[in-house]
This record gives C-alpha cells, structure tokens and sequence, in this order.
C-alpha cells in the first residue's frame, strides 16, 4: 500500500522537475560583459627536461576591455604619435618574476665563462591598441634584479 501511494507523489515530483526544467531551458542566459582577461604563466625547466640557462619563470598579468579601460589610459594612448589611430585601447598590468642559472649548478664555484645565478623581478604597465586587424602593444617595467628580486 505504501508502494502505490508514493507512485502518485514521485509522478508530480517528475513533473514539477520537468516543468522546471522547461521553463529553465527557456530563458536566455543573461548577457555577460567582458570586464578582461586575467593571464597566469608559470615556465620551469623541469617540464621540458632541460635548462639552457633560464630556469623558472612566474608571469600574472590582467588585461582590461576596451570599456573597462580608465580614460587617462585612453588618452595618454591617444597621444603617442605613432599610436594615434588606435580604435580601442586596452591597458595591461603584470608582474613577472625570472630565474636563470648556470648549465652545472653542482659545482661549488660557478665557472665564469657560463651564464651566472641571477633573477629578475618587475612590475610593467602596457597599453594595447587596435587598428582595424593591428595589435600593437606598448609597455613600461620596473624591476630589481639579484638578491632584491627573491630568486
């Protein structure tokens, strides 16, 4: 008896999961506006299993749409000479670390005539602009290299 009363209950509770679904698969998703693009680049010699000299790399950038970009960017971008006929403008923000090591780290006194430790940290801000199928990009680092730059 108990079978046949939730035989009832579980054919509207399909229902209703239906009807919902329906009406769910009706709707149009909201418009979604592009507010950028958030970009993480990790580079280590371990993955390609060989060093050559540059060892780790760390890069986080964020590139803002064309109508996220702040006004001064716009205008500062508007008055390069060689950059004037951009459309629209993007602005880039990174922060990037490098790390570089000699080919023999085992050895106790780097030879000097192989790539020395080294490491470099910067900030950078860019502008990227658009001309029709041109995508030019001009950028500006400040950074720190050896011991300040954490490698």
């Amino acid at each position: 008896m108990t079978f046949l009363k939730s035989i009832p209950f579980g054919l509207a509770l399909a229902l209703a999961v239906h009807a919902g679904a329906s009406a769910a698969s009706e709707k149009k998703p909201p418009e979604t506006e592009d507010i950028g693009n958030l970009s993480l680049v990790v580079e280590n010699d371990l993955f390609a299993r060989t060093d050559q000299g540059y060892t780790s790399g760390v890069r986080a950038s964020w590139v803002t749409s064309p109508s996220k970009t702040p006004q001064w960017a716009v205008g500062l971008a508007k008055s390069l000479p060689l950059f004037a006929d951009w459309g629209e403008v993007r602005t880039e923000y990174a922060i990037q670390q490098a790390i570089f090591t000699p080919r023999d780290t085992r050895r106790v006194n780097p030879d000097p005539r192989d790539r020395p430790y080294a490491g470099w940290l910067n900030a950078s801000f860019g502008l990227i602009g658009e001309a029709g199928p041109l995508l030019d990009q001009v950028a500006l680092s400040f950074g720190v290299i050896g011991p300040a730059s954490l490698a």
